[in-house]
């Protein structure tokens, strides 16, 4: 049988750095965005580690994050906001980021399901999602859930959101070129 001392992580004591740690500069880059092209040439667009904390600070201070908040996002970690704004806000307010599914369409039972499920407070999409889900014979499961706090929508087009209503939760609609508008 194994010891207990010879497992992970009880076994991580008996190892040293191989390199001792460094700060890092602030305009390192800390990932690389390629961009889709749909509205000018695709290409590679570096974000430093400045930039990237900024961003999480301001997120965190808009939305209002905090430890105890469960991120529930249905955006895939190649769109830029499913990285961000899923995985590293969840990370850099020490909270939980919920990826339990690839959405689709004929997932929206367990979609709305999971989120009253796992109690999520922010719900984190595209206007497309939430426009398939709040078309959904199932949506009135979502108002059910009482520890949802807000829904965000990312996008460049808000106008046509402004009149949409989730009239049980406060919608945050964030975009790069507009202010942000909570209803």
């Amino acid at each position: 049988a194994t010891s207990l001392t010879n497992t992970f992580p009880a076994n991580l004591s008996n190892y040293q750095p191989r390199y001792e740690s460094a700060e890092i500069d602030d305009e390192t880059d800390a990932y690389i965005l390629f961009t889709s092209g749909t509205t000018s040439k695709s290409k590679a667009v570096r974000i430093s580690r400045r930039a990237l904390l900024a961003h999480l600070k301001s997120i965190t201070t808009t939305i209002g994050y905090t430890d105890n908040s469960l991120l529930y996002s249905l955006l895939p970690l190649s769109h830029t906001d499913g990285l961000v704004h899923g995985c590293l806000t969840s990370w850099f307010n020490m909270a939980t980021c919920l990826r339990p599914m690839r959405f689709a369409i004929s997932k929206s039972r367990q979609i709305f399901d999971s989120i009253y499920r796992w109690q999520a407070t922010h719900l984190i999409l595209v206007p497309t999602m939430l426009s398939i889900l709040l078309r959904s014979s199932f949506n009135d499961a979502i108002c059910n859930s009482a520890s949802l706090c807000m829904v965000i929508v990312w996008s460049s087009a808000l106008a046509a959101y402004s009149v949409l209503g989730i009239r049980h939760y406060p919608l945050a609609l964030l975009s790069a070129d507009q202010p942000v508008v909570v209803f």
